[in-house]
């Protein structure tokens, strides 16, 4: 298995050509509970796990099934269960994927406004800037006279971890996150990219026995 994904056509490394946000989606809609332990343990400690993390950006937000491009696929969006001692038991978890370098603060605000709205009340919002270039803002400002709002959320960068402490982890989601930064430091080389795949591959392969 792990040959055959190995294997690519030299124009399938076009970075242009490669829908990076669905493929990073989907790593996290495949493990979140990962992606929360290795960006945000804080919140992570804060989870009931036992309760199963429920994804709702479908029901909230559903997308028009042609639309199949990852920048217009609904963010990810969990609602999960909090720990006793919280007098709300529920939080709701929106993840965004940023790659092209863009200002979305506005975005997120507006993200956060809907989810309120619908009545989600404890809102956790983080943004994974995944653009090796890109310095994301952490907070949407807006004033006029006396009236003003300002809204934080969390943002992480691919360059605030080392690729040593990515290899060292026993984290899964540390191992896409080295994915991340091996993709942008051979975005034009793809010779290089190849070597970075294969050994990855052999990582997973050795740390993760169901992988065959």
């Amino acid at each position: 298995m792990l040959n055959s994904l190995i294997f690519e056509e030299q124009e399938m490394y076009d970075a242009n050509k490669i829908d990076f946000d669905r493929h990073w989606k989907e790593i996290i809609a495949g493990m979140p509970d990962s992606f929360l332990l290795l960006l945000e343990p804080e919140l992570f400690e804060q989870i009931d796990f036992a309760a199963k993390l429920q994804p709702m950006e479908q029901e909230l937000f559903p997308i028009h099934s042609k639309q199949r491009i990852g920048k217009h696929i609904a963010d990810k969006i969990f609602d999960v269960k909090l720990k006793r001692k919280y007098a709300m038991k529920k939080a709701t978890i929106h993840i965004e994927v940023q790659g092209d370098g863009r200002d979305i603060s506005e975005r997120m605000f507006k993200m956060y406004y809907k989810l309120f709205d619908k009545g989600r009340k404890n809102i956790y919002s983080i943004v994974l800037v995944t653009d090796p270039s890109a310095q994301h803002p952490t907070t949407f400002d807006h004033h006029f006279l006396g009236t003003s709002v300002q809204f934080q959320f969390r943002v992480h960068h691919l360059n605030n971890f080392t690729e040593t402490e990515l290899f060292t982890s026993d984290n899964p989601f540390a191992l896409a996150l080295l994915a991340g930064k091996y993709q942008a430091s051979t975005r034009f080389n793809a010779e290089q990219r190849y070597t970075y795949k294969v050994n990855l591959a052999q990582i997973i392969k050795e740390r993760y026995s169901f992988v065959e």
